[in-house]
């Protein structure tokens, strides 16, 4: 959800910008479950016993399933990493020549629709209830009031160069 946006300045010229998940309204909202539709908290299509060949998702927690990943310069953790899971025999003769397999099971820990449906976040209602009243700026602003520290930390860490972020990540790994 990290991701590129194309935006004019004052001058009229096009920039592309960076902009991280966590630090946009949007996409925040989105992670944390506050703008999922009312049967994602009730779907049977989650959990592992799935009716399809593969499923093709977000590799959530990559980094603490298969960190040695991340000190190559061919992933960055920025532009997301997908998984494909292998559901069916069909689905497991797709992919016997893929490099890199992990198992479900690490692509579970961190990937909670492999579990079961999406658990409402605490104040969802409450932010819903503010778009239908006024549309997205009231959405913006329960946004900055309550996910400031998020937003200072997120601020912080991305202002740092990616091999600081990738040594600073070791060391917290080392603790937790």
């Amino acid at each position: 959800m990290n991701g590129r946006i194309d935006m004019k300045d004052h001058h009229g010229r096009v920039r592309s910008v960076y902009v991280p998940a966590k630090l946009n309204s949007y996409n925040t909202l989105f992670l944390d479950g506050y703008t999922y539709r009312e049967n994602c908290y009730s779907c049977k299509y989650t959990g592992p016993n799935r009716i399809s060949d593969l499923t093709i998702g977000d590799y959530w927690g990559i980094k603490a399933e298969h960190p040695e990943l991340l000190n190559k310069d061919s992933y960055d953790e920025r532009f997301g990493i997908s998984c494909v899971l292998v559901n069916t025999e069909k689905g497991k003769e797709l992919c016997n020549s893929l490099d890199n397999p992990s198992t479900f099971e690490k692509v579970q820990h961190h990937n909670h629709q492999h579990v079961g449906p999406s658990k409402k976040a605490r104040d969802r209602e409450q932010a819903l209830e503010l778009y239908k009243q006024g549309k997205y700026p009231l959405v913006e602003k329960f946004f900055k009031k309550n996910f400031k520290s998020q937003i200072v930390l997120h601020m912080v860490y991305n202002a740092l160069p990616r091999s600081l972020r990738l040594k600073l990540k070791k060391i917290i790994n080392r603790f937790m």
